[in-house]
């Protein structure tokens, strides 16, 4: 996931999770996942992003903060009877990696699928305060999950370390052109570290290059290339949003929605197609391992 779809998910959340208390969670126990459990009895305050980072803060000074990795989906729905009972087997069964329980009164947290012993069952009072459940679904568990105190990121070295985020104010074009002068690596390489700008993947970094008409194995831009870079990141990751994010195969919504990005790619995956400036065919490489699209014609 990138940053568009990240922060659609966010937009939706925040419409349904603010002020909601957390009265139960399970976490796999994974390293990836097993952090989940120590949000319960928390209750949601605010929800912001960092990047590809989704940002829930407490009303205490506390964040959980999920990160979906490429296959990762978060949803809500009404409490079942059958989720007071399931086991962790049978979670794994349909790839939940996590699971906050939202509800009222006094917090509770073990239970089959619910807190730390899956072993015993939450009890018929315990489960009448549960209201709605959010579910983690992670097919290839490259997601990650964290509960740490409010600004704390030194367990979580890429966000620690992640330049500005593409879409807020603080990412700059002067910021932005110190950020690849320090360095000589190829530019695409640069904008996938997070350090420079913190939020684009291979998608939105071929579709950015493309409209900038910037090589991907350049390694050093003027500072008029760097102003085109800056507005066509941004340009891209509004074009994305506008469009609910690219869905290539596992990304949903909150709300359980594919976008609808991938059918207006102008680059992203497009190898031997024609280029829609020049009309001749894009070239595909591999680039720092990362399948990557351009035009030799149009990106210099």
């Amino acid at each position: 996931m990138e940053l568009p779809e990240v922060e659609v998910v966010c937009r939706q959340m925040e419409k349904v999770l603010i002020g909601k208390k957390i009265v139960g969670a399970w976490g796999h126990p994974s390293k990836r996942f097993s952090p989940a459990k120590k949000s319960v009895g928390y209750t949601i305050q605010n929800i912001d992003r960092h990047g590809k980072y989704i940002l829930l803060k407490m009303k205490e000074p506390y964040e959980l903060i999920c990160h979906l990795g490429m296959s990762g989906s978060l949803s809500l729905r009404p409490i079942k009877p059958e989720d007071e009972t399931i086991t962790a087997l049978q979670l794994n069964k349909k790839y939940i990696r996590a699971r906050w329980f939202f509800g009222a009164g006094e917090s509770f947290g073990a239970g089959k699928g619910v807190g730390e012993n899956v072993g015993e069952n939450v009890g018929e009072n315990a489960a009448n305060k549960m209201s709605e459940i959010m579910e983690l679904r992670d097919v290839r568990r490259f997601g990650w999950v964290f509960f740490v105190e409010e600004g704390n990121y030194s367990d979580i070295p890429t966000l620690q370390d992640a330049g500005p985020d593409a879409l807020k104010p603080n990412f700059t074009v002067d910021g932005f052109y110190k950020a690849l002068k320090s360095s000589r690596q190829n530019i695409k390489t640069q904008l996938l570290n997070q350090r420079a700008v913190a939020g684009l993947g291979n998608i939105y970094v071929d579709e950015a290059l493309f409209d900038a008409g910037i090589s991907p194995l350049r390694k050093s831009l003027s500072y008029e290339r760097t102003e085109d870079l800056h507005k066509a990141i941004i340009k891209a990751l509004n074009k994305g949003l506008k469009y609910g994010g690219t869905t290539l195969r596992d990304y949903r919504t909150f709300t359980g929605e594919r976008g609808t990005h991938q059918n207006h790619l102008n680059c992203y995956d497009r190898g031997g197609q024609p280029c829609k400036k020049c009309q001749k065919p894009l070239s595909h490489i591999k680039l720092g391992g990362r399948g990557t699209t351009y035009c030799k014609t149009c990106q210099k």
